[in-house]
């Protein structure tokens, strides 16, 4: 199993103990992450590794990741409107604002239904980077992020974060 203490959260490439700064991609591996992100280094579901942010809009954050168990690079995507939902401190899930809460699970559950339907359009045997990276874009364009995939069965599922390979 590959040492994560010596990946780079920026891009995921391999690191000398002594690097501070990523040769790869310029990352500062003494860099931290604020709230409402993730902290690098978060384990999700006992295989994903949390990376740096790479890019935040008002309904979602894009992490870099790693899959432990394939030990490849991913992208993961997080359902995070910001106005309606927060993070407790130590939390890795994201919650709804109570006041909010009919309309968060309705633009998550909406969400799913979308996922199932563009997953449905695709060929399970293609749904590799390139078909999940322009399931992404297609998504984007909708103003909508992915919340699930089962690149298996080829299904949505349900929750708020979505895996998709890099490499």
């Amino acid at each position: 199993m590959i040492n994560t203490d010596n990946l780079c959260m920026g891009c995921m490439n391999p690191l000398l103990p002594e690097d501070t700064m990523c040769p790869h991609c310029g990352y500062d591996r003494r860099r931290t992450q604020t709230a409402p992100c993730l902290p690098l280094r978060t384990v999700l579901k006992q295989r994903y590794l949390v990376g740096a942010v790479t890019a935040k809009t008002n309904t979602a954050i894009t992490y870099c990741g790693f899959d432990l168990t394939q030990g490849k690079r991913i992208s993961i995507h997080e359902f995070f409107p910001e106005k309606i939902a927060f993070r407790t401190a130590g939390e890795k899930q994201a919650a709804p604002d109570p006041q909010f809460s009919p309309l968060y699970y309705e633009g998550l559950n909406s969400f799913d239904e979308l996922v199932g339907k563009r997953l449905k359009t695709l060929d399970p045997e293609k749904l590799d980077a390139e078909g999940a990276m322009d399931l992404l874009e297609r998504s984007a364009k909708l103003d909508s992020f992915i919340t699930g995939a089962d690149k298996e069965n080829a299904k949505p599922v349900q929750g708020e974060l979505a895996i998709t390979f890099a490499d």
